[in-house]
C-alpha cells in the first residue's frame, strides 16, 4: 500500500468511526460510461429502463480528475450498457493513466468485442479487468443470450487469453448466478481456469426496478433450493481449487433465502451490523445522476447530477449526507421486508468494514436507546 492510499483510507476510516461528514472523497467511483450495449443478455432489465448514450470523453475526464482530487483511489468504468461501446474509451484509459498515475482503473465488461487497441490500452494502463460472463460454456451463454450471436462468447474467451497472458492478476470473471446457469456452476470454474483466469467472482441474481417500478426477469430467480445447491457448490469449489484460484462468493455465503420475498436477502446480515457505502462509493450515471448505490437505497431520487452541480458540492451536501445516516441502520426498525438492503449489492464492501467494530451502536426495532 502506498502513502496516498495509506492517507485516504485512514481519513476514509476516521469519517466512519465518528459517523460524521467524510474526511475525502469517495475510496471507489462508479462512472457509468455507457447506456449502448453489443449484447441483450434476459437477465438485464436495460431494454426496459429505455436509456441509450455515451457520457462524453471531457466530462469523464473533468469528473475523474475531480475525484482523483478529493482522494479517490479506484475508478470503475461500467453502464447500464457496455462500456467498450464507448469509441473513446482506449483514450480515455491512456490519459487517466497520465493525469491520474496513482489512481486504480477498472473496466467491467462482457468481452464480446474485436479491438485491438483497447486491449493495448487496458495493458498499457494497468487496468483491472471484470469479465461478466454468466456462463462456462457456449450452449448455457446461448441460453443467457438467446437474442445474441455465440461468436460474442467465443470473442470474450479470445479477449480473456489476450489479458491473461499478458497481465493475469488484473483479470476476474463475475458469474451472476440465475436459474438459467445454476446447473453449470462447476462448468464456469473450468473455463476461468482454461483460461488463465485466476480470480472469480460468484452472486445470485437480483432484481432491478425499471422505470415503472417494476421487478424485471423475476421468474430467473433461483429459488431457495437452487440457491443452497448453487452455494454447496460454490463452497465445494472454493476447497478443491484452494491456493490456485480465488473464488468469492460472500453474498452466498452472507445471504439468506427469504421464502416470503422468493429471493436472496441481506436484512439478516444488517440486523447485527451496519451499511458504510455512503463513506466509499459514490456512483455517477450516463445521464449525471449520483448515487449512493442503487437508486432504490434513496428511493429513487438521486443525490445530485454533476451537469449542475460539481461532485464535490454533492458528496459533502445534505442529500448525501442524510444518505449516509440512513443506511448506517442504527435503528434496525428500518430493516423493513423491502428497500436496497433486501439484497444488499455490495455486500462484499460491507462484510469488511463491518470487521471494524468499534463504531457499532445500534437501537432496537421500537425501542429509544442502546441495546
Amino acid at each position: 500500500m502506498n502513502s496516498r492510499s495509506l492517507y485516504y483510507d485512514l481519513l476514509t476510516l476516521g469519517g466512519i468511526f465518528l459517523h460524521g461528514r467524510p474526511g475525502c472523497g469517495p475510496r471507489v467511483a462508479q462512472i457509468n460510461i455507457s447506456d449502448d450495449c453489443n449484447l441483450d443478455c434476459a437477465i438485464c432489465n436495460r431494454s426496459s429502463m429505455g436509456v441509450s448514450g455515451l457520457l462524453a470523453e471531457g466530462r469523464i475526464l473533468s469528473l475523474v480528475d475531480e475525484l482523483y482530487s478529493l482522494g479517490t483511489q479506484e475508478v470503475f468504468f461500467h453502464g447500464f450498457g457496455e462500456p467498450a461501446c464507448h469509441p473513446r474509451l482506449p483514450s480515455i484509459l491512456r490519459t487517466v493513466k497520465s493525469r491520474c498515475p496513482a489512481l486504480r482503473q477498472h473496466l467491467i465488461t462482457n468481452g464480446a468485442w474485436d479491438h485491438p487497441d483497447l486491449l493495448d490500452a487496458i495493458v498499457h494502463a494497468r487496468v483491472g479487468t471484470r469479465f461478466s460472463l454468466h456462463a462456462g460454456d457456449a450452449d448455457t451463454w446461448q441460453r443467457v443470450h438467446p437474442r445474441d450471436n455465440v461468436r460474442g462468447f467465443e470473442q470474450a474467451g479470445t479477449n480473456l487469453i489476450a489479458l491473461t497472458s499478458r497481465q493475469p492478476e488484473r483479470v476476474e470473471i463475475l458469474y451472476v448466478i440465475c436459474k438459467t446457469n445454476c446447473g453449470s456452476i462447476r462448468e464456469m470454474a473450468s473455463y476461468a481456469s482454461a483460461h488463465g483466469v485466476r480470480r472469480i467472482l460468484f452472486r445470485p441474481m437480483r432484481l432491478f426496478r425499471d422505470r415503472r417500478g417494476q421487478y424485471m426477469n423475476s421468474s430467473l430467480l433461483p429459488d431457495a433450493d437452487e440457491f443452497r445447491k448453487a452455494a454447496d457448490t460454490i463452497r465445494d469449489l472454493q476447497k478443491q481449487l484452494s491456493g490456485r484460484m480465488s473464488i468469492q462468493a460472500i453474498p452466498f455465503e452472507e445471504n439468506s433465502h427469504d421464502p416470503g420475498q422468493r429471493r436472496p436477502s441481506s436484512r439478516g446480515f444488517y440486523l447485527h451490523r451496519s451499511c458504510y457505502i455512503g463513506y466509499v462509493l459514490a456512483v455517477v450515471e450516463r445521464d449525471g445522476n449520483v448515487w449512493g448505490c442503487l437508486p432504490e437505497s434513496s428511493d429513487g431520487v438521486p443525490l445530485g447530477n454533476i451537469a449542475r452541480s460539481s461532485f464535490r458540492k454533492i458528496w459533502y451536501g445534505p442529500e448525501y449526507d442524510h444518505f449516509r445516516k440512513t443506511k448506517l441502520f442504527e435503528d434496525k426498525a428500518l430493516l423493513d421486508g423491502s428497500g436496497c438492503h433486501s439484497y444488499c449489492q455490495h455486500l462484499e464492501t460491507n462484510v469488511r468494514l463491518n470487521r471494524l467494530k468499534p463504531w457499532r451502536r445500534f437501537r432496537k426495532p421500537g425501542a429509544g436507546g442502546l441495546p
